[in-house]
C-alpha cells in the first residue's frame, strides 16, 4: 500500500495499477492526496472494476475471482502476503537482493475468496495471523472455490496452482523471502 507521512495506509497496490491494466481514465479519477474512503474517493468506491457495472464500459473482473461466487460486489478475491520476512514487510519495501531464497520460490500473494475486503481499500493478508492450511475453514488464509486449490503469484512473475493438501509449513517457506528454508519438495514434487 502507499502510505501518509505517518505512516498510515492510504491507498491499495490494487488503486496504484490501474494504469497498468487499462484503467488509467479511473485512476486519473481518484485523488492520491486523499485517503481511500475519502467523501471524494468513495463515489468511485461502488464501481466495481469487473464487468457487472451497467454504467462502465466491459472492464475484466480483475480483482475478483469469477469462481468467488459469494464475494460482495465490491471486494477482491486478491490478496498480497504482508508481514515480516515477506516481500511486503511494513517496516521496509524489498528489493530483488533481498529475495536470497530465489524469486521462483517465493510467493508474493494468493485467493482469499469471501475476503471482505474492498478493492480499493488498503489492506491486505497478514502472515502474522493468517492460516497456513489451504482452504482452511477455521481461519484466514488462502482459499478459493477451485476444487482442492488456489492460485499464487510468484516473485519471478509466474503464477502457480497450489494443492490445499500441501504442508503448511512448506507454504510458510515458500512465503519468506529470505529464510533459507529447503523448498526442494515444492520444486521437484
Amino acid at each position: 500500500y502507499a502510505a501518509d507521512h505517518n505512516g498510515q495506509p492510504m491507498h491499495s497496490w490494487r488503486v496504484l495499477l490501474l494504469p497498468f491494466v487499462e484503467l488509467n481514465e479511473r485512476y486519473q479519477q481518484y485523488k492520491l492526496d486523499e485517503p481511500w474512503n475519502s467523501p471524494h474517493n468513495s463515489t468511485l468506491a461502488d464501481r466495481p472494476v469487473g464487468p457487472v457495472d451497467p454504467e462502465d464500459p466491459p472492464y475484466p473482473p480483475i480483482y475478483l475471482c469469477p469462481c468467488d461466487w459469494n464475494a460482495g460486489k465490491y471486494d477482491t478475491s486478491q490478496v498480497l502476503l504482508a508481514g515480516p520476512h515477506t516481500a511486503f514487510n511494513r517496516s521496509h519495501p524489498a528489493r530483488f537482493k533481498d529475495f536470497t531464497d530465489g524469486l521462483s520460490t517465493t510467493a508474493l500473494g494468493g485467493e482469499i475468496s469471501e475476503s471482505h475486503i474492498h478493492w480499493m481499500e488498503p489492506r491486505d493478508l497478514n502472515v502474522e495471523e493468517m492460516s497456513f492450511k489451504i482452504n482452511d475453514n477455521k481461519r484466514i488464509g488462502l482459499r478459493s472455490n477451485h476444487p482442492h486449490c488456489v492460485n499464487v503469484p510468484f516473485a519471478d512473475g509466474s503464477v502457480r496452482t497450489i494443492q490445499d493438501d500441501i504442508d503448511p509449513k512448506l507454504l510458510k517457506a515458500l512465503i519468506t523471502i529470505d529464510g533459507g528454508e529447503d523448498v526442494s519438495e515444492f520444486i521437484n514434487p
